[in-house]
């Protein structure tokens, strides 16, 4: 359950590859089977490297009106695959360094973000294990492969026309709009536009220039999050790269000892099985009603939680062959990172609890993905081997046990 949870909040992290699917995907105003076989050709096609980014984020998470609502940071990051290396440096928009994570092949860097104006990066040595697999990579992305299957097969997005971009250049720009579905007293189903995905790609290279997420406040589109990319390259392998930060001014290392290999059989982090009494001892947890005929379940939690924190456990749902439903607690998730990472439609319960789809699974598809989050404002990962409007069903059956 750690490394699941840990995923999950770190999907902002790796934005940068989930934004680039999209230039997969949406070359050319062309058939999909078209984009697919370029998309293909264009990954076989990629030399290894080191690969250098340089990114424009504006991030206005509470959907305030305004130019000046949201605050503005560029990211640069270096990461060579082959040799497990990677920097990432991030300044705010007075290039004040606000964030910094790393990795060589001796240490880990990371800085908390500063508040009293120093810049402390903590350094923590590898361990051998650790650095042996870190080095052993092939230099592939398996992530861009592994986004561009979930997305390819997305009917929702759509050209929007052709336009000039800030340099003059004409570029594509598609757009993917969201709707909230839900009934209403006398069963009818009632449809609201929410917001929309807008992706601008340079109409010549298609390489991916920006990408921005909006939602509807009081009737108008606010954006909460713009990427855009300033540099995108792949440098040659070799070239000379502070994978140390030994390049960066007024930062110190604090050096931090390194994490202990830990027994997997006294791991007290390894979730263990909990009854469903004991789960509805704990405030803000939910369960379905009932478990659906032929399935079985287990839930399971992490010992020794916090108890000012949401309870953190999961109810897994095995049913004939394969199929199976998981709902997962992840807590109480930083505004606008539902918005910007599940934007694929939502579907909003009598009993006020909204489901927000993931476009990994189209709708459609017999499997479904998605955040569900409740109206104490608690969020679970609900996904498993149904079709969206299966789920949507399903979701009207979860109920508080608290």
């Amino acid at each position: 359950m750690r490394n699941r949870l840990i995923l999950v909040t770190g999907m902002a992290v790796v934005a940068i590859a989930l934004v680039a699917v999209w230039t997969f995907k949406f070359v050319s105003p062309v058939s999909a089977q078209q984009i697919i076989e370029r998309a293909s050709a264009a990954q076989s096609a990629r030399g290894q490297g080191i690969w250098h980014y340089r990114i424009e984020i504006y991030k206005n998470p509470q959907a305030l009106a305004g130019d000046q609502a949201g605050t503005t940071t560029i990211e640069e990051s270096y990461n060579d695959l082959a040799k497990g290396l990677d920097r990432s440096v991030t300044k705010d928009a007075a290039g004040k360094i606000v964030e910094i994570s790393a990795q060589d092949s001796s240490y880990s860097y990371w800085m908390p973000k500063p508040g009293d104006g120093s810049l402390p990066v903590q350094r923590t040595p590898l361990v051998p294990d650790n650095t042996k697999q870190v080095q052993s990579g092939d230099g592939v992305d398996t992530s861009a492969t592994a986004l561009f299957d979930w997305y390819r097969n997305n009917p929702n997005v759509e050209l929007q026309g052709k336009q000039s971009w800030i340099d003059g250049s004409p570029t594509y720009v598609l757009v993917d709009r969201s709707y909230q579905t839900s009934k209403s007293a006398t069963g009818q189903e009632v449809k609201a536009y929410t917001g929309s995905t807008k992706m601008v790609f340079n109409a010549d290279s298609y390489a991916l220039l920006e990408t921005e997420t909006t939602v509807v406040r009081g009737g108008q589109d606010i954006v909460i999050e713009r990427v855009r990319f300033l540099v995108q390259e792949i440098l040659p392998a070799g070239t000379s790269v502070a994978w140390d930060l030994s390049d960066l001014k007024g930062i110190s290392f604090v050096d931090q000892p390194a994490t202990p290999q830990i027994d997997p059989q006294n791991d007290p982090t390894i979730p263990v099985d909990i009854s469903m009494q004991e789960l509805a001892s704990h405030p803000l947890t939910y369960a379905l009603k009932t478990i659906p005929a032929g399935y079985s379940m287990r839930i399971v939690a992490a010992p020794k939680q916090a108890a000012d924190q949401p309870y953190a456990y999961e109810i897994i749902y095995s049913g004939p062959g394969d199929a199976n439903i998981d709902l997962m607690a992840v807590g109480i998730m930083e505004p606008g990172f539902i918005a910007t990472s599940f934007y694929d439609g939502s579907y909003k319960t009598a009993a006020g609890l909204v489901l927000n789809f993931s476009s990994s699974h189209p709708e459609g598809s017999k499997s479904t993905s998605s955040m569900l989050t409740t109206p104490d404002g608690v969020s679970f990962l609900f996904s498993g081997t149904m079709t969206r409007a299966e789920f949507e069903a399903l979701a009207e059956q979860i109920v508080p046990l608290h």
